[in-house]
């Protein structure tokens, strides 16, 4: 607020027109998150902002209102979107316990970036679309909800390089992480969402290696150190894994396809 205070003071100084005037004011004074960073897009998200940095859901952590959308357990494709890129920006998707946003349980971890992704500020039709077909555990709940955390490993330095040391999240030394929740979702499954023991591993078939700075390998394989990390997107989708993460599942956020990723 203080920047902005010094520059509404020089622009009252110069000899602009009225409207000019109005224009200059709310340039100074839009919220910064409304031009970064990533978030949700199907299922929706809790906030449309790109910009949550305060974990896991921002303003809305534990705010279930809302009529929940239901899902099924298994294989769900789901879609998020970038509207600032950061070279080797990896994501983390987590599902919330039921009716509280506080520890989730782990859903797929080391989700690389796309270094192809070139979006335009503000402009939302320009947005990077990410999609991937994700496992939704069997368990019953009435207002679960996906997370997902994507550190800013561009910003850490050496230690986000091959052979560096990392930053850790949550809670940890990744000390830019933007943050983006779903809207509540109902799970039609059996196993009580209190009562399911999260697996707190990667799928086996994931990768624990991607491409770091230089086109060099980065080990990927512990959990919650993030290094940069990125991977081949062909559109939406992530080309160097297991063809099951491109196939197109659950009727909820495949609509728009008219073509399915996967070979056949």
């Amino acid at each position: 607020l203080k920047n902005q205070v010094v520059w509404l003071h020089m622009i009252r100084k110069q000899p602009v027109s009225g409207m000019l005037f109005v224009f200059f004011l709310a340039l100074l004074f839009i919220p910064e998150n409304v031009v970064s960073h990533s978030r949700w897009k199907c299922p929706p998200p809790r906030n449309p902002s790109t910009g949550i940095k305060s974990g896991p859901c921002g303003r809305e952590t534990n705010d279930f209102s809302g009529e929940p959308l239901e899902i099924s357990p298994g294989p769900m494709t789901v879609s998020w979107e970038e509207s600032i890129t950061h070279t080797g920006a990896p994501w983390r998707i987590s599902l919330s316990q039921d009716g509280s946003d506080d520890n989730p349980c782990l859903i797929l971890d080391h989700i690389p970036h796309n270094e192809l992704s070139n979006p335009s500020r503000r402009i939302e039709s320009t947005y990077t679309n990410y999609s991937i077909t994700i496992d939704i555990p069997d368990v019953s709940c009435e207002l679960c909800s996906l997370h997902f955390a994507n550190p800013m490993t561009d910003k850490i330095g050496n230690a986000g390089s091959p052979n560096g040391a990392g930053c850790t999240d949550p809670d940890g030394s990744c000390f830019s992480v933007y943050h983006s929740c779903t809207v509540p979702l109902r799970i039609l499954g059996s196993t009580p969402r209190d009562d399911y023991i999260c697996p707190n591993e990667n799928p086996e078939d994931w990768p624990t290696v991607w491409r770091g700075d230089g086109n060099i390998d980065v080990d990927t394989s512990e959990l919650n150190v993030y290094r940069r990390e990125s991977g081949l997107w062909d559109g939406d989708w992530l080309m160097d894994v297991h063809e099951r993460y491109r196939q197109l599942s659950g009727s909820m956020c495949t609509s728009h396809y008219i073509i399915d990723p996967s070979p056949s």
